[in-house]
């Protein structure tokens, strides 16, 4: 995507989805940046492990101006609701910096970043006040004997309805070259 001269820009949280005076369309995006890369330079969120890029648990602190400090006081990015190291806020404007909005957040999410969106439809406001969202968690753990030879004689599977929390159970050895 970066050849073909998409931008990104991480460590913007999205705070709020402005509509239009007349409510047909979205106006304005605002967002709080988070952290600043240094030099003004992109932010490479991936890491060589043997031989693939991969995402790392973490940001990397060492392309950010305030990495050293976020990771002595151990700063999540990703909590939502910590808005206690917003470095600044950031406005793009319709028809100035975009042309449409596609909205890609969980249902959960809209009352907390689409406000008015919501407010402003009887069909997105009955989802979002009836649709129920699911904390989910999972596990994955690594065996080195097969599936034969942990005694398993059919197919590779996907089980369901396991007991909770840990509910469906799969074989992903396929990603093992990975």
């Amino acid at each position: 995507l970066r050849r073909r001269g998409v931008k990104f820009r991480f460590f913007h949280r999205l705070d709020n989805v402005r509509l239009s005076p007349d409510k047909t369309r979205a106006a304005a995006l605002e967002f709080a940046r988070q952290a600043t890369v240094k030099d003004g330079a992109d932010y490479h969120p991936l890491y060589d492990v043997g031989g693939r890029p991969s995402w790392p648990s973490e940001p990397l602190w060492e392309q950010l101006v305030e990495g050293e400090q976020y990771r002595k006081d151990r700063v999540d990015l990703e909590n939502f609701f910590d808005r206690s190291h917003d470095v600044e806020k950031v406005v793009l404007e319709v028809d100035k910096d975009f042309d449409t909005v596609i909205l890609g957040v969980s249902i959960g999410a809209l009352p907390y970043v689409a406000r008015e969106v919501v407010a402003n439809s009887p069909k997105l406001k009955g989802a979002v006040e009836n649709i129920r969202t699911t904390a989910t968690q999972a596990v994955q753990l690594w065996f080195k004997p097969g599936l034969e030879e942990l005694g398993w004689e059919g197919p590779s599977p996907v089980v369901g309805t396991y007991a909770k929390p840990f509910d469906t159970w799969a074989d992903m050895t396929h990603l093992v070259p990975r």
